[in-house]
């Protein structure tokens, strides 16, 4: 993690990040730990200091917004330069924010075996080729690919906050997802999980439709991918392969609108990375379905 201007040396001298940190009791078992408090809590803090960046991309860079060369956000323009606080500030802006949310956890036995089929491995195929069309609109050092297992929990995310939201209560926009698709040292998924949730500065946080939603969970994953299974705009949907000649859709296989794109405030991806086929056998199925219903 690399913190710009005077943060750093600022945190050296008071030792903020680590005071702060010790108000914390870490109750995690020590052989998942991948990160300490101090360190979360330092990725919190400077984050906070150093504009409000989208927590993505910490691993990579901590500026506080990107630049041209980043290339993250640079086609939409957004690359602009932080303004501090004041001169001399003794203070820094926060808010308390209260929640809910559902974690899904995956067997990533079943995910690797997955990926090892012929049909899985002539789709990826595909979208790592349409991964590479897109790639070339950065000028600087474009997102990684984030792999076909992670296009997989992505879009099932999207189904299922969609569900959610009809089930719940909760408007959809007020819903946002957390993805993860952790691969070890040989690129095979290690830990596989999606979080679902919602975080306000008020009171509908914590309503508690969400969580309500845990007892009804299987039926709702029944009826999000059922309803994936045919989209408003298909057969054009469903038939979308990534190519060199659609933009953003080149990350994308059957994915619209109609069916598996969300209000970009939720997405943690900005609607990338997205396609049916992966889920569920669509009219334009290749046989690289994970579910079969």
């Amino acid at each position: 993690m690399r913190a710009h201007c005077f943060w750093e040396p600022a945190d050296r001298a008071i030792n903020l990040v680590e005071r702060f940190a010790g108000c914390f009791h870490d109750e995690r078992r020590a052989e998942y730990i991948e990160h300490e408090v101090a360190t979360l809590v330092g990725q919190r803090v400077f984050a906070i200091a150093l504009g409000y960046e989208d927590l993505n991309d910490h691993d990579e860079r901590f500026e506080a917004a990107p630049t041209s060369a980043d290339g993250d956000l640079e086609d939409i323009q957004l690359a602009v330069r932080g303004a501090p606080i004041s001169q001399d500030a003794d203070w820094l802006p926060a808010i308390e924010q209260f929640g809910e949310g559902i974690f899904i956890h995956f067997d990533e036995g079943t995910i690797v075996e997955w990926l090892g089929r012929a049909a899985t491995r002539t789709r990826h195929d595909k979208l790592l080729t349409g991964y590479g069309h897109w790639r070339t609109r950065f000028s600087g050092k474009p997102p990684p690919y984030p792999g076909t297992a992670y296009a997989l929990l992505h879009s099932l995310s999207h189904a299922l906050m969609a569900e959610i939201a009809l089930d719940c209560g909760y408007p959809a926009s007020s819903l946002k997802e957390r993805v993860y698709a952790l691969s070890g040292p040989d690129g095979a998924p290690e830990r596989c999980g999606i979080l679902i949730y919602t975080a306000t500065a008020g009171a509908q946080g914590t309503l508690g439709g969400l969580v309500g939603t845990a007892p009804r969970f299987a039926q709702i994953l029944r009826n999000a991918l059922e309803r994936s299974r045919i989209c408003s705009n298909d057969p054009v949907c469903a038939d979308h392969e990534p190519d060199n000649r659609s933009g953003d859709r080149a990350t994308h296989g059957a994915a619209c609108h109609g069916c598996l794109l969300i209000a970009e405030t939720s997405c943690e991806m900005r609607n990338l990375f997205l396609d049916r086929n992966l889920l569920v056998p669509t009219m334009g199925t290749d046989g690289a379905s994970f579910f079969q219903v």
